[in-house]
Formats: structure tokens, C-alpha cells, sequence
């Protein structure tokens, strides 16, 4: 009876050990998609001169979930820019900490700077 019990706990904590690296390896490749999604977001400031959130989210949206989304860091960044004018945004980054739930997340912003290429 005392051997099964030690087994037991043993196959628990493997288990448990599993679960947890499985959980960290998810949460590293969600955080490594924050770059792929800055280059989107810094992509789209350059061809159209502005940060519309909106849309920027909405076409994201379809590759990276409800991730990310992006936001204009001051009011006059949602402005359009003339070429060679620096548009500031941030970007809120919902990482959830179990893969596949709706619990508990990883919540943090990244500022990010992109330069208008639009009007010369």
C-alpha cells in the first residue's frame, strides 16, 4: 500500500510538472507574436500616414485573436501625419496564464513609434 501511494504522488507530479511547461512554453510563443503584430501595426502608420485603431484591429484580428490590440498614444497620433512625422501608440497585450481559457491573463502595454512615408 505505501509503495502504490509514492507512485501515485510521483505520476501526480509529473503530471503537474508537464501541465506547468506546457503553460510556459504557450505563454513564450504568444509573447514572441508581439513583434510580427508591431510590424503590422508600424506597416500600417507608414502606408497610410495615420493610426486608425479601429481598422488596425480589425484586420489583426483574423491573425493574432484578441491578443493585441493597438491605441494612439495621444490624441493627435489618430491625426494624419505629413512624411517624416513619428506617430506614438501603444499596444495592450492579454496573454491568458492556461492555454485555451478565459481566466486570469498576462496584461501589459509595449509603446511602440512608427514615421509616416505618406505625401512626398
Amino acid at each position: 500500500m505505501h509503495f502504490s501511494v509514492q507512485e501515485l504522488l510521483r505520476w501526480v507530479g509529473m503530471g503537474l510538472l508537464l501541465v506547468f511547461m506546457f503553460n510556459v512554453t504557450f505563454i513564450i510563443f504568444q509573447i514572441s507574436q508581439i513583434n510580427g503584430y508591431e510590424k503590422a501595426v508600424d506597416s500600417y502608420i507608414e502606408s497610410h500616414g495615420q493610426l486608425n485603431a479601429a481598422t488596425v484591429n480589425s484586420i489583426t484580428r483574423k491573425q493574432y485573436g484578441n491578443k493585441f490590440t493597438v491605441a494612439p498614444k495621444r490624441t493627435d497620433d489618430a491625426e494624419p501625419k505629413s512624411f517624416g512625422e513619428k506617430v506614438h501608440y501603444e499596444i495592450t497585450v492579454n496573454i491568458p496564464y492556461l492555454a485555451g481559457t478565459n481566466g486570469p491573463a498576462i496584461t501589459t502595454t509595449v509603446p511602440g513609434c512608427a514615421v509616416s512615408e505618406v505625401g512626398q
